[in-house]
Parts: C-alpha cells; structure tokens; sequence
C-alpha cells in the first residue's frame, strides 16, 4: 500500500476518532462509525455495485454530460462549451474520477426529490462537468446569454459584467423572448490544476446544509488497498442535514460506498425556511428583475425593508442575520464598497472569509478609488490578473497557489525578473499581504444562498426572524427578547459599544448583532411576544 496514503488514512480515523468523543457518541457508536460500517460496505463492494466503474462509468459520465449539454446550448455546441467540455472529461475520465461524479450526481438528485436543500463544498462549482450533471447549480462559463425558448446562446457580452446574474435584460435576436443570464467565470484549473492532474488531490466535495462526510477507513480488505480502486470510493466528501441523514446514510450503503461521520450539525437557516415558509428555496424567482433588484438592494440600503438607515442609526445596509454579511466585519466591508452588483457582492463575502485581504490591503485601495474587481478578493484573482500581465498559465497558477496560503509572490516571482517587472506594484504588495484567499467557487455557493435568505428576509419577515432569533439564542442574552421599547433596545446597544475593551469581541459584538436584529424587527412591526402561561395546558 502507498505509505503516503496509509499515512492519510490513519489521521482520518484519528479525526474521526476524536469527533465522535467530542459528540459524547459512546464506544460502540464510534467503532460502528470508524471501523465496522466501512469495512461492512467494502466487503459488500464489488456485488452490489449500482453505480458503474471503469469504462462503464465513463462513458455513461460522457452521455449525461452531452446530452444535458445539447439540452441547454443545443447540437451542435458552441466552441466555448465544447472545448470545457472536452478538457473537463479528459481530466475527470484519465484520472479516474467519473464514477464519484456519478455517486455524487445520483445522491444529489435523490435528495432534490427528497425535498432537501442541495449544494457542495470548496472547488466543486468550478466543473462544467458537475454543473452538467446535476451536482451544483454553479454555471462556471464565463457570463453569457441563453434564450430558453429556442436556445440561442451569446457568448460575447459586456466586459464590465462578470456574473450572468449582471447581464442587462436582453430579447433573443432569433425569436424575440426573454432571455436568462448566467455563467460565473470560473476556472476549470482552480479545481483541476493546469494540467487536470489535481484532481487526484482536490477530489470532489458536496454539502447538503449539515454535515456529515464520506471519507476513508484505515481498516480495509486487502482488495481494496489499491489507490486506483480507493480513489472510485474514498475522494467524495457529501455533507447533508441530519434530518436526512438515515436516508442517506442507506442510500449510500447499498451503492457500497463506505463513510463516517465527521461532524454533526443541524439544518442551515436555508432549509428551515423552507421548511417555515413552505416555499422552496429553489424555486425562488431570482430571474425575476423586480425580485433581484429588491434583493440587491439590501447589500447596499434599508429602503426595501421599508425602513431607512436613519432608523437604523448605524446600519446603512439591510443585510442583519444574513450570514457572513451580516457580521461586524461583513457590514463594515458593505460601507465601505456598497455592492452593486453580483459580482461585486461576491467578492465582498470572499473579502470576509479571507485573512489579511482586507485591512490595510484592499480597504486601502478602494480608498484610493480603485475599483473592486481590480482588488485581490479570491485566489483566482491572483491566476487571472497575472496571466493578464503576460505571465504563462502554470507560472500564475503556481503563483496563485503561494499567495492563497500567504506565502507571498515576491520570492517566487524573482525567478523570472521581466514576468515581476510587469506586475504593478500595488498587486505584488498585495499579494505580499495576503495571508489566505478563498475559492471564487466557495463564495460563489455562499453568495446563491445568502441572496435566497436576502427573499426570506423580504418577503417573510416574521418566519425570517423566528428563524434567526431561534438558531442564535444561546449565543445572546434572551433578557433583551423581552424588551418592547426601541428607546430601551437603542440604550442597550449605546451601552454595550461603552463597555470595557478587555470585554472579547465576539461577545459585544454577538450581543450587538442581537440587538440591531431586535431594533429592525420592531421598525418593520414585528415583536417577540411574552409567553402566556395561562394558555398551557
């Protein structure tokens, strides 16, 4: 057996290990979840194959691709798709990866009919492929129209759009319907590496608003202690509610895949909408331009809530309890850049989930009146502007890969002195600063959801709330649940911004989040009713 992957294994099972202590499952439950199960599905392995391996899965990876493909874009495909669609295959076909896109094209699909809330994590979005087989939502072509009456498709749009979503309303030149934007500019190589050989490393990754894991037993038959045949089984990472996760938990068996649990948790604020409201988040009309106009409205304003900032006193944006836009650091990058658009929203997320980004690096030349798009947000950033700069793809990739875990340019670039002379020097600073960038594809995903929260919010205030206030009560005091007053909800927050600094800041500033969330509440005329207990039984 590899001794670098023996070396993989036995760490997982450690973090296995130690995650099941964490979650206090008991010694029989942790052995069932670390040993026994696996090694139950691997033997059953090889009899029970539902989902096909080999040249099997290939090809039927290829037909699904294909023909879901002609679907959207017509036969025969334009250029662009064709040629993504053939680099995309080539590397998932030669290094063995179409049978857990196929797993994972099937779970996804059952767990849609299921009524659940789907998506992935980290680079997934980046695939065509993934895109073309129901995995992800995430178009990655670049922004591009699509007439969905007679299928008419253009390419050539605005340069200064760079999201779908961005595309001005436009009629089919063909049969003059509406047509749809979309596409969001992602990279195959971020997923795949230059050459499609990453992803042996990068796998893929699903999320399905929980989190559990597929991951890979130290413990196996001799069998299947080949790499090639571990690779069909071990590289996909599935997260998904625990109200589904039995579910899946035998849906998964019977397909002989094996898994573990890594983490518990419960459904995301998405699916609990859903669930309250009765609506399904994805069905939500974001095409409609009433609709997405509204939404886009509150990363920069308050006036779609029917309240003004003033109101508000400190709030210039609508965006309280919308997950990472909703904190003080999401909210102060909101002032400072107030988003227009997708993209823009987009890379304002990636900002707050980066380290060293921000501060004294992009705040500080947005300052300077450069533009957004033009700042170093997302790992990609740093591929694209660099091979705009006339740096080869693999030099900029690597570059990329440096930068993204903070390990600077500088050195790297002193390598090829005229590829560093063309570089301007706020990029090469910023680079410098940057300490860790994440994916354009993760804040992509994160973005979809958070503009479907954004509707709730709209359009359901008072099951946005509920929601809200029941998923973060452990985290406040609840006294001020009871408060009626805006007088007394505003002196409460005036105090807590007085308190002794040495106070850490995640407190103050959960605290605050609870309180500006109670204010907005009582300005749209909806508030937390005392409990009745006459009316218990």
């Amino acid at each position: 057996m590899n001794p670098q992957l023996d070396a993989n294994l036995r760490t997982v099972v450690e973090d296995m290990t130690r995650q099941n202590a964490a979650l206090d499952l008991g010694c029989e439950t942790s052995k069932d979840s670390v040993t026994t199960n696996p090694n139950r599905s691997a033997e059953r392995a090889g009899s029970e194959d539902v989902v096909p391996r080999g040249p099997e899965a290939d090809e039927e990876l290829r037909k699904m691709v294909l023909a879901k493909a002609e679907s959207i874009y017509g036969s025969p495909l334009p250029e662009i798709v064709r040629t993504r669609v053939d680099k995309e295959l080539g590397a998932i076909v030669g290094h063995g990866f179409s049978t857990l896109y196929l797993i994972a094209a099937k779970l996804v699909s059952k767990l849609q009919a299921d009524g659940h809330v789907a998506g992935y994590r980290t680079l997934a979005g980046s695939s065509l492929a993934a895109y073309l087989s129901g995995i992800t939502e995430i178009n990655p072509l670049p922004p591009h129209y699509i007439c969905p009456k007679c299928g008419w498709t253009e390419f050539k749009v605005s340069k200064t759009c760079f999201t779908g979503l961005d595309l001005p309303m436009k009629q089919c030149p063909k049969c003059a319907a509406q047509m749809t934007g979309n596409g969001f500019d992602l990279p195959f190589e971020i997923l795949a590496g230059i050459d499609g050989d990453r992803l042996r490393d990068t796998g893929l990754s699903l999320t399905f608003s929980g989190s559990y894991q597929l991951i890979a037993p130290e413990y196996l038959p001799d069998r299947f202690r080949d790499i090639d045949r571990f690779r069909d089984i071990i590289d996909l990472n599935l997260i998904f509610s625990g109200s589904y996760q039995l579910t899946a938990r035998e849906y998964l068996r019977e397909r002989a895949v094996y898994w573990g649990a890594y983490q518990d948790a419960d459904l995301t604020m998405l699916e609990e909408l859903g669930r309250l409201t009765g609506v399904n988040p994805r069905t939500i009309p974001l095409d409609d331009p009433e609709v997405f106009r509204r939404i886009l409205s509150l990363f920069s304003g308050t006036e779609a809530l029917g309240i003004t900032s003033s109101d508000l006193e400190t709030e210039k944006s609508g965006v309280l309890g919308i997950s990472k836009f909703g904190t003080k650091l999401g909210r102060d990058i909101l002032k400072e850049t107030s988003p227009k658009s997708i993209d823009e929203i987009i890379r304002v997320f990636a900002l707050s989930c980066a380290r060293g980004a921000w501060v004294e690096n992009a705040q500080k030349l947005i300052r300077h009146a450069v533009p957004l798009h033009e700042c170093i947000c997302t790992r990609d950033d740093v591929m694209a502007q660099m091979v705009s700069y006339g740096v080869d793809p693999k030099s900029a990739f690597n570059a990329m890969e440096r930068v993204r875990k903070g390990k600077g340019l500088r050195a790297f670039m002193q390598e090829d002195p005229q590829a560093l002379s063309a570089i301007p020097p706020h990029f090469l600073d910023s680079c410098e600063k940057s300490i860790y960038l994440c994916s354009r594809a993760y804040a992509v995903v994160r973005v979809l959801a958070t503009l479907r929260i954004a509707y709730f919010k709209l359009y359901f205030p008072a099951e946005f709330y509920r929601c809200y206030l029941a998923r973060n009560a452990e985290r406040f005091d609840v006294t001020h649940l009871a408060v009626q007053s805006l007088d007394e909800l505003r002196a409460a927050l005036a105090a807590i911004r007085k308190r002794d600094c040495n106070e850490p800041a995640d407190t103050a500033d959960n605290e605050s989040a609870l309180l500006g969330v109670l204010i907005e509440m009582n300005l749209r005329g909806i508030h937390v009713s005392p409990a009745d207990i006459s009316s218990l039984d």
